[in-house]
């Protein structure tokens, strides 16, 4: 028997993401870790900025680009954990050093650091 999709539970779904990326993050996936830590930070599934900005530093610290910017972000603007601009300015910095740099995300990234007074 077929499931009326309109008086179906959300939750289900929402609870099989973090599943369906379990063993992806369990490795060390950097592109699974902060595709999770954007729903969980953005709503996608019941937000959780601790664990957001967790999974976050992970794939950053695996040199995952989009992870890294996300990451100076939560620093600068405390999502997650204190703010902290020594932190925030650092993880730009490895933006700026990332080998895989396109230009939008270096003038987002340069833009950031002069807002935090870093030319």
């Amino acid at each position: 028997m077929l499931k009326n999709p309109v008086l179906a539970p959300a939750d289900p779904v929402k609870r099989s993401v973090p599943e369906v990326f379990g063993k992806a993050i369990h490795v060390g996936d950097p592109s699974a870790q902060y595709a999770l830590g954007i729903m969980l930070y953005d709503g996608s599934l019941p937000e959780n900025l601790e664990e957001a900005f967790v999974l976050m530093k992970r794939a950053a610290e695996r040199n995952y680009l989009a992870a890294q910017l996300t990451l100076a972000t939560f620093y600068g603007t405390g999502v997650g954990t204190k703010a902290n601009n020594a932190e925030a300015i650092h993880w730009y910095r490895q933006v700026l050093e990332h080998p895989q740099l396109d230009k939008e995300t270096e003038n987002v990234a340069r833009q950031c650091l002069a807002k935090l007074g870093v030319r």
